[in-house]
């Protein structure tokens, strides 16, 4: 009876680990299928100038359907998860092309043989990847800068042209306008006095039309002297008369126009605090016109009176302006004028 119980015992070990290799071997031999969701992300080739975008798909994810042993393909199912990342390198060819595809089960296939050998790709939502490919060239840009509405000498650039890398698409997209750096430098120039002696350096945008550039060097010096700053102003005043002596009492001065806009032009700062009655537009009547009181008007030209550092914006009043006037004794009626 013992040594037929220990048989039993045996003859069950026995059934028990010959089932565990049929059921580990049916699950290597048997092929299960197991669709999923993979993330796909294109990158140049390493050491090239290229530029890689995905278009198709536009969300960067391909279903795809996956055949192979159950364990394999749970294996791989958890791996989708973070580990397996399914990365196609663009590399660059003998003639430019700005579109390209790709066999979409092939790269899985290429990918998949060395990590997962027992496992192949049935079908794919997908079938072809498009990918826009640009490239990054090297060319040299002048170099401006921006001062606004300083008045400086002549600024000296140095280096006065710069080595830009910025892609090809965005080159050809340039106007010759647009082919150069330009560095606004007008707030930092604001911070310094009149003239004064500008000697420093200034960072290059790394920008260009709205696109990433990469400039070299990452910054050039400015040399400049700023100058005195002028600004122009337009005030409108009443016209004054300078009679001779003792006979104000006597005589009106009767003016066909009594204002005149007097445009002027000085240092910014003086202009910005300048008081309107602080310029004085008049003409001035001598002895000699006292001998022509009457009906009819006389011109006379317009002097002004300013205050120092302020002159007459030659631009907009480029002769000296007249106005017409006549004398009339006090207490007599007002004649009629004479044209």
């Amino acid at each position: 009876m013992r040594w037929s119980f220990i048989g039993k015992i045996k003859t069950f070990f026995t059934v028990f680990i010959l089932s565990c290799l049929i059921w580990i071997y049916a699950d290597q031999v048997t092929t299960e299928y197991m669709t999923a969701v993979v993330n796909i992300q294109v990158l140049p080739a390493g050491g090239s100038d290229l530029i890689v975008k995905l278009i198709t798909p536009q969300s960067g994810q391909i279903e795809a359907t996956f055949a192979g042993p159950r364990a394999r393909l749970e294996r791989l199912k958890s791996d989708l998860q973070g580990k397996f990342k399914l990365v196609y390198y663009v590399k660059p060819t003998p003639k430019f092309e700005p579109i390209i595809t790709a066999d979409t089960i092939q790269i899985i296939k290429n990918q998949l043989k060395e990590l997962y050998p027992a496992i192949t790709v049935s079908s794919v939502d997908t079938p072809q990847i498009k990918i826009a490919v640009d490239k990054y060239i090297y060319v040299n840009m002048p170099v401006k800068v921006i001062i606004g509405t300083i008045t400086t000498s002549e600024p000296v650039i140095t280096p006065s042209q710069v080595k830009v890398r910025l892609p090809l698409s965005l080159y050809k997209k340039l106007t010759d306008e647009q082919k150069v750096i330009t560095i606004d430098i007008e707030p930092e120039l604001r911070k310094h006095l009149e003239n004064q002696q500008i000697d420093q350096t200034f960072p290059l945008p790394q920008t260009l039309a709205g696109q990433e550039i990469q400039t070299d060097p990452l910054q050039v010096k400015v040399q400049l002297k700023i100058q005195q700053q002028f600004a122009r102003k337009e005030v409108k005043r009443p016209i004054q008369v300078l009679l001779p002596l003792g006979l104000e009492n006597k005589y009106i001065v009767d003016l066909r126009d009594k204002e005149i806009t007097v445009p002027i032009i000085g240092p910014a700062d003086l202009i910005s605090n300048i008081k309107d009655q602080d310029i004085v537009p008049y003409i001035e009547l001598v002895p000699a016109d006292l001998t022509r009181p009457g009906s009819s008007y006389f011109p006379r030209r317009i002097k002004f009176l300013l205050p120092d550092g302020i002159k007459i914006d030659t631009e907009k009043l480029s002769r000296q302006p007249e106005v017409d006037f006549r004398l009339i004794e006090r207490g007599k009626p007002l004649p009629t004028a004479v044209q």
